[in-house]
């Protein structure tokens, strides 16, 4: 009788699992193709590890639920398994030992393999962070609209869980108001940024919020953006010529487009990649070693010089090598990156950050730096520093003109003095506007000189501020023969240190905010050999 009752539980048990809908899910692999079901192929296939399967269904769910936040981080989470990635390694590449880069110990695969996860990573995030700090400000504008003693104009206090909304959040309140609900307190809400027909709030039904996933989002960023210095080739891939010991490189463009690659070759620069630590705050910078790159492209700068000598009109927007020009456009990378961080660190105040940080202090220094980014692009024959000079510096790893930058707004310049073209440029003067090809009547003052130290170099008119330039390993400083030429009226070359300053002064391009006799007394640089029709030139091509 015991075995009896055993088998009918047995069969019992049987025709419950049998069912279509019960507890333990159907028997099936695949559930059908609601949103619910594909949640549970999507988890199932994770397990089995079918990270890509996984990925492409919750690919398929956003699609047909673009509210839910498990599917975009179901994406995140399965792009890492998917590209080889293990999650518990990310923080220990992204912060090296002391003198590392992050990333660079590993070979060329492990670097892209991290690279085309963090490509999935950050748009899918992004979007999900969007959508969670969009939802979040739809609830107060809801509880608002509840509540309509609430005046979104001061500080509210006890509206969510007794906790305080300050000022900066009211404002983003009103401006959400204005973008997405009619600029109405009252009226409802549609998304109609993003394209399409309008999408009703909520955008997110917020299972994942900012504040879970938003440390991951920024890490993923950072990684993403760092990685791409290694792709020089700029097809979204790290790759390398030659070949390593230990790693199988593709033969054939199919294999290439395992790797996320387009089956091209790439240039290999991350030797020219630095990260010095400040010794006080061991806060990590990233700097291109531009003399590392002048040794390395030797061969194709003196071509580019050769078609510089002989040059015409025409070689203003040709001639500069690719790699220089790829070096140019991961500045352009690093300064979108910025920006996108910034819109990051905006989201996240809002959807959960740190109450402790000021965020808008954060963004101010986030948009500083996405513009001092400029500085350091080299040969674009622009005045990126706001100092009234082009392409002024020597890339050689020294402060030329004294102004404690290095290499900013550079020229391509060979860096043995000995050599044929050293300090040969495409600009025949130091100022915006010229016939730079033609006008050879200013290119004394663009030649590099060599004097024997000390040599200082003023930064106030009167010389009360200088900075004494240090030798190279010859002995002697090398600096632009501009700076050694008496100024109008007997007085020297001089130049601001002020950083702000002269960032504030690039930014102007209409030359509305600053005229030109601020910029002769505050500025220094070349802005004293500018008379008013030189400078109108200059505010109308900038």
């Amino acid at each position: 009788m015991k075995k009896m009752c055993i088998l009918s539980l047995c069969l019992a048990l049987l025709m419950l699992a049998a069912c279509g809908d019960n507890l333990f899910g159907s028997s099936s692999s695949d559930n059908g193709d609601d949103v619910k079901s594909l949640r549970i192929d999507a988890e199932n296939a994770f397990r089995k590890g079918n990270y890509k399967k996984s990925y492409e269904i919750c690919e398929k769910i956003v699609k047909k639920d673009p509210t839910s936040s498990f599917g975009y981080y179901g994406m995140a989470k399965a792009s890492l398994w998917w590209n080889g990635v293990n999650p518990f390694s990310v923080f220990s590449l992204v912060k090296p030992k002391e003198g590392e880069c992050p990333f660079m110990g590993e070979d060329v695969k492990v670097r892209n393999n991290f690279l085309q996860a963090m490509k999935k990573i950050v748009p899918a995030l992004s979007e999900l962070d969007r959508r969670d700090s969009l939802t979040a400000l739809y609830e107060f504008h809801m509880r608002a609209k509840e509540n309509k003693s609430w005046d979104t104009t001061f500080i509210i206090t006890n509206i969510i869980d007794g906790t305080t909304l300050n000022l900066s959040l009211n404002e983003r309140l009103l401006d959400f108001r204005k973008t997405f609900c009619n600029n109405s307190s009252s009226s409802d809400c549609s998304d109609t940024t993003s394209g399409g027909k309008k999408k009703p709030f909520p955008l997110s039904d917020r299972e994942y919020k900012s504040g879970y996933f938003g440390g991951i989002l920024l890490l993923s960023s950072f990684s993403r953006w760092f990685l791409n210095f290694f792709d020089f080739n700029n097809d979204g891939c790290i790759t390398k010529n030659g070949e390593k010991p230990g790693i199988d490189f593709p033969s054939s463009a199919s294999e290439w487009e395992k790797w996320g690659c387009e089956g091209k070759d790439n240039y290999d620069m991350s030797v020219s990649v630095k990260c010095p630590r400040d010794p006080i705050t061991g806060e990590m910078s990233v700097v291109i070693d531009s003399k590392q790159i002048l040794e390395d492209l030797e061969k194709e700068l003196q071509d580019y010089y050769k078609k510089i000598d002989s040059c015409t009109e025409a070689c203003e927007t040709k001639g500069i090598p690719n790699e220089v020009g790829s070096i140019n456009d991961k500045i352009d990378d690093l300064s979108d990156a910025f920006g996108d961080i910034a819109d990051l660190l905006d989201g996240l105040g809002i959807g959960g950050g740190d109450p402790d940080i000021d965020q808008g202090s954060i963004r101010e220094e986030i948009d500083k730096y996405k513009a001092y980014a400029s500085f350091y692009k080299m040969g674009t024959h622009y005045d990126e520093d706001g100092d009234g000079c082009v392409d002024e510096e020597l890339i050689d790893g020294q402060d030329n003109d004294g102004d404690g930058f290095v290499n900013e707004n550079s020229r391509l310049a060979p860096i043995d003095p000995d050599d044929k073209y050293y300090g040969l440029s495409p600009m025949n003067n130091s100022m915006w506007g010229s016939n730079r090809y033609k006008d050879n009547s200013n290119w004394e003052y663009n030649k590099p000189v060599q004097l024997t130290p000390p040599v200082r170099i003023c930064n106030a008119p009167d010389c009360s501020i200088f900075t004494e330039l240090p030798a190279g390993e010859n002995g002697l400083v090398t600096v632009i023969n501009f700076t050694q030429k008496l100024y109008p009226d007997g007085k020297k070359y001089w130049t601001t240190r002020d950083a702000n300053l002269k960032l504030e002064v690039a930014q102007d391009k209409s030359c509305s905010k600053y005229g030109l006799e601020y910029r002769k007394q505050k500025i220094g640089g070349c802005w004293p050999y500018y008379d008013q029709n030189k400078f109108k030139e200059y505010c109308k091509e900038s």
